[in-house]
């Protein structure tokens, strides 16, 4: 399998080195401000009022919870990045070099859904795949998802879990949709485009009805070998097509 990524730098990266850069520089200086008080650097008149001691260890709590915030955005796209790099891996383990894999992949010319995850391009067409980052276990009852809380038994009590504020399977969907409306707008071949949301580092417990496919990482070869490698030939995009939409999408 071919695996293409960004040649440039893309806005998830550009986001990322922002909130590496804010969490060093608040979160330092959230430290120097705690420190303040402890280190006999502030005049002993301030220390004494009392305001001298609260004003630094307020402003140094206040930088420090900013700095945590973007933090975890940090730990996030490492987390995402991780899981990117696993599918890469074990796509790459069963697929042959007919297989194209764009990963963190901007349409050209469309900014409506920003960087789509992966598109897997083949014989079968095009598998647009999301990937969840998040750690856990989920349930998904048609596309409203829930995340269980941490050491929380996996059953229906509504206090076990959490709805979450994002569908993964209508960000696959909508992906997909613009995948599909991109080939249809510059005339290239209407190939089938199916969109699949695949858990990184979760697990799926219950999944009622999903508006697609949902598959946890570890089994990511057994869905493709089974739903898309025994595909009729009515339905399997030729070479040509395919170099036509690489070409494309890399132009």
């Amino acid at each position: 399998m071919q695996v293409i990524r960004p040649s440039i730098v893309t806005n998830q990266q550009k986001l990322f080195r922002r909130n590496l850069a804010l969490t060093l520089v608040l979160g330092g200086f959230g430290l120097i401000f705690l420190l303040l008080p402890l280190t006999g650097l502030l005049p002993q008149s301030l220390v004494q009022d009392g305001w001298g001691f609260w004003i630094p260890a307020l402003l140094g709590l206040g930088l420090v919870g900013v700095a945590t915030w973007f933090g975890m955005l940090v730990w996030n796209f490492l987390e995402a990045s991780k899981g990117q790099e696993r599918l890469c891996q074990e796509l790459s383990q069963f697929l042959s070099n007919e297989f194209i894999y764009f990963r963190n992949l901007t349409l050209p010319g469309t900014r409506s859904v920003g960087e789509i995850d992966g598109v897997l391009l083949g014989p079968h067409g095009a598998l647009v795949l999301h990937i969840e980052p998040n750690h856990g276990d989920f349930a998904s009852e048609g596309d409203t998802w829930y995340r269980y809380h941490k050491g929380k038994e996996v059953t229906d009590n509504p206090k076990n879990r959490r709805r979450m504020d994002d569908s993964p399977t209508w960000t696959a969907i909508r992906a997909g949709r613009e995948v599909k409306a991109w080939l249809s707008v510059r005339e290239l071949p209407l190939i089938p485009v199916r969109p699949v949301v695949v858990l990184g580092h979760g697990k799926i417990r219950t999944l009622k009805r999903p508006s697609c496919p949902v598959v946890e990482m570890w089994s990511i070869q057994t869905f493709i070998q089974s739903n898309l490698l025994q595909e009729s030939p009515q339905t399997i995009a030729s070479g040509g097509t395919v170099e036509q939409i690489v070409h494309r999408l890399q132009s």
